[in-house]
């Protein structure tokens, strides 16, 4: 778990808190093989506040639901940025026909 703390805070960090995340247990067809118990990557995502996923690449075990959940959190956080934008009121519009005054004396 501290290597997904240290990946989090970089995540953080870098995207300015904007990304979207889901935790992802790939390789779920190796059950046999499994060194994470499945409980342990849900308390995680619930800690952390993400959605958990068992996905396999090999037999594509929950690859689509996996990328759609992350798709809509997507568009869904696009949508609300959008809505917050439009209704911003400390903007000009580009049409706006007020005058400019110049403040360049040269």
């Amino acid at each position: 778990s501290s290597g997904i703390n240290a990946e989090y805070g970089q995540v953080q960090q870098h995207s300015f808190g904007n990304a979207q995340i889901i935790i992802v247990a790939n390789k779920s067809d190796l059950e046999d093989q499994r060194a994470v118990p499945a409980q342990r990557g849900k308390d995680l995502a619930n800690e952390l506040g993400y959605e958990f996923f068992e996905a396999s690449a090999k037999t594509s075990d929950s690859v689509q639901q996996t990328f759609h959940s992350l798709v809509s959190s997507i568009c869904i956080q696009m949508a609300d940025t959008v809505n917050t934008v439009s209704e911003r009121t400390d903007t000009v519009p580009i049409n706006s026909s007020a005058p400019v005054e110049a403040s360049c004396s040269c």
